[in-house]
């Protein structure tokens, strides 16, 4: 057990001194004895080696305010004690990961719609029979292929890949915390099979070995077909990061739903429209161009934070398709420098930074020919150069995320 313990503007300030009383009732609420650290073992279990490490580490937090206390369960108690943020399949966070739980937020931010449902079944919630649950085979429910769809999302800075990640998983139709392990483990209410069906329930389907076993002879058949599966296009220009993000999308289950490249963001297909592009987009909703650009310490000392975003601008107006796009940045102030149409969506902390998200869209009509000039200030708009034969600028090396 763990007991955690904050105090505000109250006369109880020693949270140790609370934590001991915690724990004596407890011990003698619940005829418990042996609670004693606060390390995740107990007295009892004191040289009990590793069958005490693997054990669920419960966390109760104390939280006192003017008083007033409130008692609470992490509901993340486990042998590893993940935190929710943590989806599991991030093992390779490459540089200056963005939080899974942010990019999350970005994403719906920028328009994107999640499709699960996550309501608890209410016939089981009365149950307490964890012994006769079915379990879900999550490694294959997830790889089932889509529906024949068209590519709605692109991160052109995708780094360690979560956006893109993230962002597949909600296109495809997965939950995130489909491979979190049962919540509040070491505790009575733990209930295996509630959670087992809530997860089958969120995917669609009842949790029996035969639909899976369907789903994996429907992956069977379209398997060839990779066209029609791309979701989501990300691209970086450090090998390193591409790697990385193709491992993460491999454990999340949804590295056949991206298409990862390498290489500077200006010559995207998506991009660039002298580059021949294979991809299906919607002719009736917008690209959704969502990413976390380099900012702060992740910039080269002698490049001003809004070069990236100008650079970032350059390529939108440049690309054939409409688009929505999400940004993130220190500040407003910095995005807008970018000259885009820009509305903040929120703010929030995130790596010791407050950082904010901004939106905006750009509307492209169908290319008209017409013999008069274009005047110096419309060149920034509808000029679209062509750039693939160009060196990459300096700058293009410090864009890692």
């Amino acid at each position: 057990l763990q007991v955690h313990v904050t105090t505000s503007k109250s006369k109880l300030m020693h949270t140790k001194a609370v934590e001991e009383r915690v724990r004596e009732t407890m011990e003698e609420v619940l005829g418990i004895h042996g609670l004693k650290s606060n390390n995740g073992g107990s007295g009892d279990a004191k040289g009990a080696g590793k069958d005490a490490r693997d054990r669920p580490i419960v966390r109760l937090f104390v939280r006192i305010d003017r008083d007033v206390v409130q008692l609470s369960l992490d509901t993340s108690s486990s042998s590893a004690a993940i935190p929710l943020h943590m989806r599991g399949y991030r093992l390779d966070p490459f540089k200056a990961p963005l939080r899974e739980d942010l990019a999350f937020a970005l994403l719906m931010a920028g328009g994107l719609k999640t499709s699960w449902n996550l309501q608890p079944l209410q016939s089981l919630l009365a149950k307490d029979n964890p012994d006769s649950s079915v379990p879900v085979d999550t490694d294959t429910v997830i790889k089932s292929p889509a529906e024949a769809v068209s590519l709605q999302l692109f991160d052109p800075l995708c780094g360690s890949g979560t956006i893109a990640i993230e962002g597949a998983s909600i296109l495809a139709g997965l939950p995130p915390g489909r491979l979190r392990s049962t919540p509040l483990q070491g505790t009575k209410l733990c209930n295996p099979k509630l959670w087992n069906d809530m997860k089958s329930k969120a995917l669609n389907i009842p949790s029996s070995k035969s639909t899976v076993n369907k789903i994996s002879t429907e992956k069977s058949e379209h398997e060839d077909d990779e066209t029609n599966s791309i979701l989501v296009a990300a691209n970086d220009i450090d090998k390193q990061a591409i790697d990385a993000a193709q491992s993460n999308a491999k454990r999340a289950g949804v590295e056949q739903f991206i298409d990862f490249k390498v290489g500077s963001f200006k010559i995207h297909p998506l991009f660039n429209p002298s580059r021949k592009s294979v991809y299906e987009l919607s002719h009736s909703q917008p690209l959704q161009v969502v990413t976390n650009p380099p900012y702060g310490k992740r910039l080269s000392p002698n490049e001003p934070t809004s070069s990236i975003y100008k650079q970032i601008a350059k390529a939108l107006s440049s690309s054939p398709y409409k688009t929505r796009y999400t940004l993130i940045g220190k500040d407003p102030r910095s995005l807008r420098q970018s000259s885009l149409p820009l509305d903040v969506a929120f703010s929030t902390q995130h790596g010791g930074l407050s950082v904010v998200a901004m939106t905006g869209s750009l509307n492209k009509e169908e290319p008209k020919v017409s013999s008069q000039p274009l005047k110096k200030s419309d060149s920034a708009i509808q000029e679209k150069p062509d750039i693939s034969s160009q060196p990459l600028e300096e700058s293009d090396s410090t864009i890692l995320i």
